[in-house]
């Protein structure tokens, strides 16, 4: 899936003290949200995830940062029905 096509945000959050996989948002994205960041994950892509996962994705260095709302984590690690609320700084 190219950048420009993507379908959902790989969501990873700081848990202690490591990046880890929490959920896949695809709710809540604008049009206008959606190219932005679609023109964003041009220069990002890499080859590997950063995290461990189950499937494959079109990855990205872990810099872009947004806000989410959800349901009760499920197995107290993963987000239950993400949206996404908001774009937030990018990481350094």
């Amino acid at each position: 899936e190219k950048a420009e096509e993507f379908g959902g945000l790989v969501l990873a959050a700081m848990i202690r003290g490591k990046l880890r996989y929490i959920g896949i948002v695809t709710e809540g994205i604008s049009p206008e949200m959606h190219a932005e960041l679609a023109a964003e994950m041009k220069s990002l892509g890499r080859e590997r995830s950063f995290v461990k996962t189950k499937f494959s994705a079109h990855w990205l260095k872990p810099k872009l940062m947004c806000r989410v709302t959800s349901g009760p984590l499920k197995n107290g690690t993963k987000l239950k029905d993400p949206a996404f609320k908001e774009r937030l700084a990018d990481a350094e």
